[in-house]
């Protein structure tokens, strides 16, 4: 290999390795993350910019910076079927796993770049929309309408949509596909696809993500009854000492499995979008 290679593929890991560390460091010490989730993070951070670069970066940085600073928002009188707290590593793969995939597609050469691009933007365009949507809508959506229920239930309860989460969720998918769109060029715009129109399909793709999370937490996503409070929630697995009970949903679709569907849903529309509509 070449000096003046060598040097500049050494140079993009040092800087890789430095922002992700920087990413895990600060995300720990502002209370955003555990430590194993920092450590989790970090990596992926890493890998972002070392193999995407800043054009990948954006979106991620978008997502990640807009929901940590809307998850301070607070909600008095609201039903919060999950703890608040900081994420763990479950939650950092639920994510961002399904765009580590794609960029690891990429990386590998097997799926072109573009096509993977706008499916890793439509991930963290899902995820932005869902978090926007909860964030924003227990707060100043009132009292969300149950999918399931059919009926107006308490703000914060799963598989219960707002119109103002609605407008928030179209804004999440927006804010992260326009910030992919400013620096995506030609190489990364699939064969007479301009960039407005991959901007404004992705950010519906992650709104299709966001609306199928909603879908999934009302009629499949496990739901239990802890014997101590019985007041129904999210986690399957009860802390120690304490007993649940199942009363709705499948077994197996946690909350991250649900989140994990959403950004599958909000890549693989992207993807469809940019390349066939």
């Amino acid at each position: 290999m070449p000096f003046d290679v060598a040097m500049t593929t050494f140079g993009r890991l040092a800087v890789a390795l430095a922002a992700g560390g920087a990413f895990a460091f600060g995300a720990r010490r502002a209370g955003l993350l555990t430590r194993a989730a920092s450590r989790w993070a970090g990596a992926l951070g890493a890998g972002i910019v070392g193999l995407g670069g800043a054009t990948w970066t954006a979106p991620v940085l978008v997502f990640f910076g807009t929901s940590a600073g809307l998850s301070r928002l607070e909600a008095r009188g609201m039903a919060r079927e999950v703890d608040d707290g900081p994420r763990d590593a479950r939650q950092v793969g639920a994510n961002g796993g399904v765009a580590g995939a794609l960029l690891g597609a990429v990386a590998l050469g097997v799926v072109p770049a573009a096509l993977c691009f706008w499916g890793f933007v439509g991930a963290f365009a899902a995820a932005a929309a869902d978090t926007w949507a909860t964030e924003v809508g227990r707060r100043f959506g009132g009292a969300p309408f149950s999918l399931r229920a059919g009926r107006r239930v308490e703000a914060g309860a799963s598989g219960a949509v707002s119109s103002v989460g609605t407008l928030a969720a179209a804004g999440g998918a927006l804010a992260v596909s326009a910030s992919a769109g400013l620096g995506a060029g030609e190489a990364l715009l699939p064969p007479g696809v301009g960039t407005v129109r991959a901007v404004i399909g992705t950010a519906g793709a992650g709104l299709l993500g966001a609306f199928t999370d909603s879908l999934a937490g009302a009629f499949l996503q496990a739901r239990c009854r802890p014997a101590k409070t019985g007041r129904p929630v999210e986690a399957p697995r009860p802390p120690a000492g304490a007993r649940n009970r199942r009363v709705q949903g499948l077994p197996f679709l946690t909350n991250d499995g649900v989140n994990v569907l959403c950004t599958a849903v909000g890549a693989a529309a992207a993807m469809i979008g940019v390349s066939v509509l």
